[in-house]
């Protein structure tokens, strides 16, 4: 894929062969869960889902099968991009999904980006094709009333980086506090449309 993590340990990611890193403020109001409520999460397009705080978390079954909760993120910029990352566990073996889209979805129609984080973190970027974008939180079961926990769900803007104009000599450069080693290009110097990893 274009969209590749560039050093997992930092923020710093490939889009399209422009470096970039997280630099806009968090788009969900309450990812964490922490005020024990669900607001702002509805159920997808077809409904047949659950939705609950269960321990900090956002608990949604599917009371019939696959089915998701969606948050609503208006006022984006077109043609920008933004990180979507979040975690999430299953106690009954229900592949959990968080997606983004430009519709409730539920079903795939509209999905620009999704990544698995059934008992893990992961994260995933994508391009902004209106102003309002979904964030589906899915649980994939063929068992009716599966349940997902889902868990310290982000959305924010990312920007390039802008690296400097410097000779390449064979070492690192750092910057920000980020290591970046030039190991697929010959050419001499860096230039901020390079992928430099």
């Amino acid at each position: 894929t274009p969209y590749t993590m560039i050093d997992p340990s930092t923020d710093a990611i490939n889009v399209g062969g422009r470096l970039v890193e997280v630099v806009g403020e968090e788009l969900v109001t309450n990812g964490d869960f922490s005020d024990g409520t669900t607001d702002g999460w509805t159920a997808g397009n077809y409904g047949g889902v659950a939705i609950s705080n269960s321990d900090k978390t956002l608990k949604v079954t599917a009371t019939t099968l696959y089915r998701d909760a969606v948050y609503a993120l208006t006022d984006l910029t077109i043609g920008k991009a933004y990180k979507i990352e979040g975690s999430a566990t299953s106690d009954d073996g229900a592949l959990l999904l968080l997606n983004a889209g430009t519709t409730k979805l539920d079903t795939f129609t509209g999905v620009l980006g999704s990544t698995d984080v059934t008992n893990s973190k992961n994260s995933f970027i994508v391009i902004a094709e209106s102003n309002t974008m979904y964030i589906g939180a899915f649980v994939s079961s063929p068992t009716l009333n599966s349940s997902g926990y889902f868990d310290n769900i982000s959305v924010k803007e990312i920007q390039p980086i802008v690296l400097p104009n410097a000779p390449f000599d064979g070492t690192d450069r750092v910057i920000d506090g980020v290591t970046y080693t030039d190991t697929s290009h010959t050419t001499t110097t860096y230039s901020a449309t390079q992928v430099v990893s």
